[in-house]
Order: structure tokens, then sequence, then C-alpha cells
């Protein structure tokens, strides 16, 4: 995830030592991305169980209101968790 370049938004990652780069261990990325896919994997876990209960006419009618949840909240919530989080090493900017 850092080491793209986005045109409306940049992320760094500022060390313990003052040193700001883009570059993340295996294990830092993976913290990372645990807290970016969290919101989107409780959300889509909630449709599987609700699915699994519902009639199926209610879930043709909530499959663009769950897709639309997934792009419009899940998504940004993650991003905003992610930045947030306190991680040990560095610190996302």
């Amino acid at each position: 995830m850092v080491s793209k370049n986005y045109r409306d938004f940049r992320l760094q990652v500022a060390r313990e030592n003052g040193v700001i780069n883009r570059k993340l261990s295996l294990v830092e990325r993976s913290r990372l991305w645990l807290w970016i896919a969290g919101p989107q994997a409780a959300l889509y876990f909630s449709a599987m169980v609700l699915a699994s209960a519902a009639p199926v006419e209610l879930m043709r009618g909530l499959v663009f209101p769950l897709a639309a949840a997934k792009y419009l909240w899940a998504g940004p919530y993650g991003v905003a968790l992610a930045l947030k989080a306190d991680y040990r090493r560095f610190r996302i900017q």
C-alpha cells in the first residue's frame, strides 16, 4: 500500500529514529492490511450470517446497499483506523 504513488494523497512512514520513507516490512504491511480489511471483513461476515437466515427476496434487495456500504463506509473507515492505529516502530502520515 505505501509503495504506490496515489494521485490524491501520499502515505509516508515515519520511523522511531525520525527517518521518513515509503517502505514497510512484510510484518508491518500485514498489520496495516488487517486494520484496513477488518471493517470490510466484518461487513462481509455479517452479510453472510444475514443471508443464511433471511429469505432470498430480502437478500436480493440488499445486494446494492451492502456493496455501497463496502465502498462508501467500510473502506474509508478501515483506512481511517489504519492511520489512527498505534504502531510500535512506525507511524503512518
